[in-house]
């Protein structure tokens, strides 16, 4: 979940000094986004939603669907959250038999791609970004992912399979 916080007291940098924030803030909220990377673009689609239940992630998969060409397979990768997992989920899955969820290991969601994504967006919006409300933050996250989209490309893994040496 994404943490609304606005800085109180932020501290102007010089030259050459690395910008610092006061530890105070005032905390505005919270505000999810489900988001869901095309793995052979690079392109993200993204919902934001105040809560996290099996009934977002349904919205979120509804909105997907919208979006998909009609007849191609989906096979979406997934972590181990409860709401990924419910009955009101299964019976979609049913409706929807292009679509086939692939979860990753437990303590192994750095397999999903769209965690590369959520790092980038950490670091470009969320990191230094001032949020006066969930509203704003969501607006800022879905416009992130618009011009993000801009020039999106696939991930390139580099991990040969090959055993780490320690």
């Amino acid at each position: 979940m994404l943490d609304v916080g606005q800085h109180l007291c932020g501290v102007l940098t010089r030259p050459g000094k690395p910008a610092r924030r006061d530890s105070e803030y005032l905390r505005n909220g919270t505000q999810n986004l489900f988001a869901a990377l095309e793995v052979h673009s690079g392109a993200v689609s993204g919902m934001t939603a105040a809560t996290r239940n099996q009934f977002d992630f349904i919205t979120f998969l509804d909105q997907l669907e919208a979006e998909i060409p009609a007849g191609q397979q989906v096979i979406a990768i997934l972590d181990n959250l409860s709401t990924h997992k419910t009955q009101a989920v299964e019976a979609w899955l049913e409706a929807h038999p292009r679509w086939r969820f692939v979860f990753t290991p437990k303590h192994a969601s750095w397999l999903n791609q769209v965690e590369l994504f959520f790092s980038i967006l950490a670091r470009r919006l969320l990191k230094h970004g001032a949020f006066t409300s969930p509203h704003d933050l969501a607006v800022q996250m879905l416009t992130f992912v618009e011009h993000y989209n801009l020039t999106a490309m696939p991930f390139a893994w580099t991990y040969t399979g090959k055993v780490l040496a320690r």
